[in-house]
């Protein structure tokens, strides 16, 4: 299943927000000098998920660690790489590419 992304920069989403609703906030998060920011993202299972976004790619090096997921810089079609696993989440594993999830 694909869904065409759309960005709702709201502060606060409404509980009904569809599917591929996203929102890219720019920022740095202390101690953690590669980010850039994050997405927010309603993922195929009509959860609320996210990850931290930055240049490159960056693996956790330690158990308490966090992910830092390359973002090509598009607010309104981003690309995410690699894939995200909300393993501990939702349980949704899937690609964000150009503003398309799948």
């Amino acid at each position: 299943m694909s869904v065409q992304m759309q960005r709702d920069d709201r502060d606060v989403w409404p509980d009904d927000v569809p599917v591929g609703t996203f929102d890219i906030i720019e920022h740095r998060v202390k101690g953690m000098d590669e980010t850039t920011g994050h997405i927010m993202f309603v993922c195929p299972g009509a959860r609320r998920c996210g990850v931290f976004i930055g240049p490159a790619f960056v693996g956790r090096k330690n158990e308490d660690d966090l992910n830092i997921w390359q973002w090509d810089g598009n607010v309104d079609k981003p690309t995410i790489k690699p894939s995200i696993n909300c393993v501990g989440g939702c349980g949704w594993h899937g690609w964000i590419t150009d503003g398309i999830m799948s």
